[in-house]
């Protein structure tokens, strides 16, 4: 059973589904809204790019919302003040939101390309082969120690796609969510990873790989 949470500010709620792609969230009715929150889950699943942008308040925010509708509670919701119109309310601040969401976006946009430049410079200084390979029980990796194996594993001409990688974590982790896994997959391949520093290979349809070069630097570094 999900902890008890306060309620959440129907604002918040819409500008997650706006930066999901869902703009039509700012005109819903405070009924419509509280009819699609408990398929917020399945579509930020559905809308893996969208899902990259959003900010860590909203990731957080997104989780909470998850585990409520997975646990089958309802997720409670707070409409504004007392003696204020809610929908009106909130439509005055259409065009702020959705300003914020594009901005919000734009800086993402902005700094993973920032990172990817200072990774091609040599400048990253991120530590993926300790780092993915803490978490696990009796030292082995957990899932995104998994998530790297897997991507070592692949090659340019046997790259790895976003869904064999959820496969293959469905498999070795049966006692998992499917749903928090494939999402954590989604968010992670290749955006984060490539923004936290990792030298990530591929495109979305053909799959990903970490260049033999990349991968030999990783054990050195996780030696040292």
């Amino acid at each position: 059973m999900a902890t008890a949470v306060e309620p959440i500010k129907s604002v918040k709620i819409r500008k997650l589904f706006i930066a999901l792609g869902k703009e039509e969230a700012a005109d819903w009715t405070p009924g419509e809204l509280k009819k699609k929150v408990p398929f917020l889950p399945k579509f930020g699943q559905e809308h893996p790019d969208e899902f990259d942008k959003l900010d860590p308040e909203q990731v957080k925010l997104f989780d909470v919302i998850k585990d409520l509708v997975t646990s089958g509670e309802e997720v409670p919701i707070s409409f504004g003040k007392a003696g204020v119109e809610p929908r009106k309310a909130e439509k005055e601040g259409k065009k702020a939101v959705k300003a914020e969401v594009r901005e919000k976006a734009n800086k993402a946009k902005k700094a993973v390309k920032e990172k990817v430049k200072a990774k091609k410079k040599g400048t990253a200084t991120h530590n993926f082969g300790a780092n993915f390979k803490r978490g696990g029980k009796n030292g082995k990796p957990g899932v995104m120690g998994t998530i790297r194996n897997l991507l070592e594993g692949a090659s340019k001409t046997n790259p790895i796609t976003r869904e064999e990688i959820w496969k293959e974590l469905k498999k070795k982790f049966p006692d998992r969510s499917k749903d928090g896994m494939r999402v954590t997959v989604m968010a992670h391949v290749p955006t984060r990873l490539i923004a936290a520093g990792m030298d990530l290979k591929g495109t979305k349809e053909e799959g990903y790989y970490i260049p033999k070069s990349s991968k030999a630097k990783a054990k050195a570094d996780a030696e040292d």
